[in-house]
């Protein structure tokens, strides 16, 4: 039987555009690998006790490509391609690549040394403008070298088509070790691909499923058997779950200066905070006096604005209280900078103004069911104060919890995470693209997800990885999506912008420091 495309990942494939790639990606930087391997000698300089995996290789691509390559067998699919059903009777199919060949997708690449951080942003603004070619299989990887320091940097492009579940295996993740010792994998035959199918193969598993399920028949003989982009909009229609209760029911997202692009060509930012300072503005506001009352709820003491008492609950009765996690946190800084965005830009902002973000959520279900979920969160970009911003999203996204998962749902944790698959957050960052792309673009004015990641060392092909930087894909009509993933010790923010409506990151990045800096001092972080 035909390995054949869901009917979501069909219209992700054909969503795809010249102007509207459907990729998600990250920006991997590793520290040079002589120091990694002083690390791992350990010291007192004793050699390493087992053989050093880059000791064949002349160069950083070189011996990134070989991982890569000894990796592959963890992730099938990237040696598949799509390969279309004649007349579209059905939905496509994957097939092994017969002419796949790993240089094409592993590409090198180099900035003028000694290359900035800036002008590495700038190259991966190009290279994920690009559409990934629909004709091999649907993955791309750039090894960067240049950078100061020896650094050297992976780009990564995965189109959204390739990841459809949570615990799902992502090239991204499954490159990665825990020590700079790559870890042993089983030894696998020689890869041969199984022979193409035939257009009558296909045809006859075609009519084979249709005959499985005559609904689908019935659509396809009302349909004239008409090409599948026609349907996309339909069939993302159908989709089951939250984000499309959430589309019926809410109202259009405010009008701002965030909307109206599509030019197709991107810019790329990145920003990195410290984990801890985002902690301890957490635990400052939770420890807060006058006004608010504390709670242990899951664990955790949670503190309530006065305000904020009784909101939410028949009668007026306290709520079983409110305090920011981490992850408001991270919200509240990219409301500040914002604000300060909008305001820059001469954009008047009011009690009244907000930015509406679309937030994927990982959350466990009172059944113990994992699963990723959306959230609208309203971003208080017309209120002055840091500190009050703060509760207001922290407010939003405990109501929500509590009303989507019940009172013994919970947002999932690193730990949690890393138990459903290998180092997921490239896949979860995959995931909440595509819970975004269910949404009409009227609905919401950015996408923004956030996983929080390991915080003990990872290494690819035996140097440190250093810094994350999710790369989210930009919906049409938007102008910035960001990604956030926190990584041993460290909060990596990844903006994802159109070009011409925001003409330089470097600005916006600036006032995430800016507003990182405001809200620690709000709420008397020192």
């Amino acid at each position: 039987m035909a390995d054949r495309l869901s009917a979501q990942d069909t219209v992700f494939l054909y969503a795809q555009r010249e102007s509207q790639p459907s990729h998600v990606g990250g920006v991997v930087i590793l520290e040079p690998l002589e120091k990694s391997r002083r690390r791992r000698s350990g010291a007192d300089g004793r050699p390493a006790t087992q053989p050093d995996p880059a000791a064949e290789a002349t160069s950083d691509y070189e011996r990134i490509l070989a991982h890569i390559s000894a990796r592959l067998p963890l992730v099938p699919r990237y040696r598949q391609r799509v390969r279309a059903v004649p007349g579209r009777l059905a939905r496509p199919v994957w097939i092994d690549d017969e002419s796949f060949d790993i240089t094409y997708h592993v590409r090198r690449s180099a900035l003028p040394s000694p290359g900035t951080d800036a002008q590495l942003n700038d190259l991966v603004g190009r290279l994920i403008s690009r559409p990934l070619d629909l004709d091999r299989p649907l993955w791309e990887i750039y090894v960067v070298e240049g950078l100061a320091g020896g650094r050297v940097a992976i780009v990564n492009k995965t189109h959204e088509a390739m990841v459809d579940r949570l615990g799902a295996v992502d090239l991204a993740a499954a490159i990665l070790d825990l020590s700079a010792e790559p870890r042993a994998t089983e030894p696998v035959d020689l890869w041969v691909p199984e022979p193409a199918p035939s257009d009558a193969d296909l045809l006859v598993d075609a009519v084979s499923d249709l005959l499985a399920r005559p609904s689908d028949m019935a659509d396809v003989l009302r349909l004239g058997v008409a090409d599948l982009r026609s349907t996309a909009g339909r069939v993302a229609r159908t989709v089951s779950g939250i984000a499309g209760i959430v589309q019926q029911t809410i109202s259009p997202a405010p009008r701002n200066m965030l909307g109206g692009a599509g030019a197709g060509s991107r810019r790329f930012g990145t920003y990195a905070a410290d984990l801890d300072e985002f902690r301890a503005i957490r635990a400052a506001a939770a420890g807060a006096t006058g006004g608010q009352q504390q709670a242990q709820t899951s664990g955790q003491t949670r503190a309530v604005p006065a305000d904020r008492r009784g909101h939410g609950q028949r009668g007026g009765a306290p709520d079983a209280g409110r305090v920011a996690t981490v992850h408001d946190v991270m919200l509240t800084v990219l409301t500040g900078a914002l604000r300060g965005w909008l305001l820059a830009h001469g954009e008047p902002t009011t009690d009244a103004s907000g930015i509406r973000a679309l937030v994927p959520m990982s959350v466990r279900a009172p059944g113990g069911v994992a699963t990723v979920t959306s959230l609208l969160v309203d971003l208080p970009v017309g209120e002055p104060n840091p500190a009050v911003r703060l509760h207001q999203i922290a407010f939003q996204t405990e109501a929500f919890t509590t009303r989507v998962v019940g009172e013994s749902g919970r947002q999932l944790g690193a730990d949690t995470l890393a138990a459903l698959g290998r180092y997921t957050p490239p896949t979860l960052h995959a995931l909440g693209a595509r819970l975004g792309a269910q949404l009409s673009r009227r609905s919401y004015n950015l996408l923004v997800t956030n996983v929080p990641g390991p915080q003990v060392p990872l290494y690819i092909a035996g140097s440190l990885v250093s810094a994350m930087y999710p790369v989210a894909p930009l919906v049409t009509g938007q102008a910035l999506a960001v990604a956030c993933t926190s990584y041993r010790g460290k909060v990596f923010y990844g903006l994802t912008t159109d070009r011409m409506a925001v003409p330089d990151t470097s600005d916006f990045t600036e006032l995430l420091g800016d507003a990182t800096a405001e809200l620690a001092a709000a709420v008397g972080v020192p």
